[in-house]
């Protein structure tokens, strides 16, 4: 099974075109005390583009968690235009904080049958390269992970606060819920969006962009520590705003 995902790994860098292309990431409330993370996130868009849309997005992240409730992360945001060179777009600023009794967090996210529920808090500032900080935003919001047996669900819900003034907060969300088929794999499904101005005048419905699709996850022990998490997800868009299909595909390395 393992050497199935290949095929769509390939395709889906052949094929990476796309409108406005965005990574896609469930934040997860895993904090391992003195643990160092790398993440590269990957979006690709498997339509048609037009000339100055962005085919693919990608994103670089690294983060240590100095303490067992606190894992500060710093991200580079790509993106890459159709017709133009791939240029740097934001960088990213975030914290996930553990709730009180919350604890630590092992790396192979095994739970048992009993059930385990995990609550955080997220806070992060994405600040766009070209246009500084008075085109910044803010997002804070819970992240709470729910296990059970097999079962595995997570979810994030944001407010997102701009800078400028004169735009109203919205709101963005994403979910997975996965169940575990084997001792290395899990298969699920994977939702995300956001509502523009949400607390204002918001565009409507269809003017707002969310997907839906499956996902697939495992995880190799390198070993000394080490933990790598592949995840590769197919999602197709909902709403007029959104994309007709993308390719996500996600690498952590834990060590």
């Amino acid at each position: 099974m393992k050497k199935s995902v290949m095929p769509l790994v390939i395709a889906g860098i052949l094929l990476g075109a796309g409108a406005q292309a965005q990574v896609f990431e469930v934040i997860h409330p895993d904090i391992e005390k003195g643990g160092f993370e790398f993440e590269s996130l990957n979006g690709l868009t498997l339509s048609d583009v037009a000339p100055g849309d962005e085919r693919s997005a990608h994103e670089l992240a690294f983060s240590y968690a100095p303490v067992s409730w606190w894992k500060p992360t710093v991200a580079l945001e790509i993106a890459n235009p159709k017709g133009a060179n791939a240029e740097v777009e934001a960088f990213e600023f975030e914290n996930v904080f553990l709730m009180p009794g919350g604890g630590g967090h092992a790396h192979d996210h095994g739970h048992g049958d009993e059930l385990h529920v995990l609550p955080g808090l997220f806070l992060g500032m994405e600040l766009p390269n070209a246009a500084g900080i008075n085109a910044a935003e803010i997002s804070v919001g819970p992240v709470l992970e729910v296990a059970h047996g097999p079962w595995l669900a997570i979810g994030n819900l944001f407010v997102d606060i701009p800078f400028e003034d004169g735009t109203d907060p919205g709101l963005s969300y994403a979910f997975s819920v996965a169940r575990g088929v084997g001792s290395d794999w899990r298969l699920g499904v994977e939702m995300f969006g956001s509502f523009e101005q949400a607390f204002g005048d918001a565009p409507a419905l269809d003017q707002q962009q969310h997907v839906i699709g499956p996902a697939a996850y495992t995880s190799f022990d390198l070993g000394h520590g080490r933990v790598i998490e592949p995840r590769i997800a197919i999602l197709a868009g909902l709403t007029d705003a959104a994309p007709d299909a993308v390719l996500s595909f996600n690498v952590e390395l834990k060590f």
